[in-house]
């Protein structure tokens, strides 16, 4: 009797996102709003924001058209918004989400008092948002 090959469970892992998670954790510590316990939100926010370069390079590979000819499926050719664009506008608005999540917003940085932030000699929300 012949063993069955047993296809070994693939896991999707998610593509590493190092550049932005130093920065977000960066932003985070400068703001004073760094726990350990926030790292899935900020390895989803790295995740979110890789993808959002991806989307901005190609855009930007592709000619940054905003308009593009979209064929239907009886031949008639019609304009159409670059599905590119709403994509990254997605994302934007995901990220941003992500970012009031982890108080490093100018509206969450007020409602802790960015007055507070700079007496603990870090950085105020505007100059860490100028190094992004």
């Amino acid at each position: 009797m012949q063993k069955k090959n047993n296809p070994k469970k693939q896991t999707s892992k998610k593509p590493q996102s190092p550049y932005w998670k130093r920065k977000i954790n960066k932003c985070c510590k400068d703001a004073g709003t760094y726990r350990p316990d926030i790292e899935p939100i900020i390895d989803q926010l790295a995740d979110v924001m890789r993808r959002r370069d991806k989307a901005v390079k190609q855009f930007k590979d592709e000619g940054e058209q905003f308009i593009v000819e979209y064929e239907n499926t009886k031949g008639a050719v019609n304009p159409s918004k670059n599905p590119l664009v709403q994509q990254i506008n997605d994302l934007d608005a995901l990220a941003l989400s992500f970012w009031r999540e982890l108080g490093i917003t100018p509206r969450a940085l007020k409602g802790l008092g960015e007055d507070a932030v700079k007496k603990n000699g870090k950085k105020s929300l505007s100059e860490m948002l100028e190094e992004l």
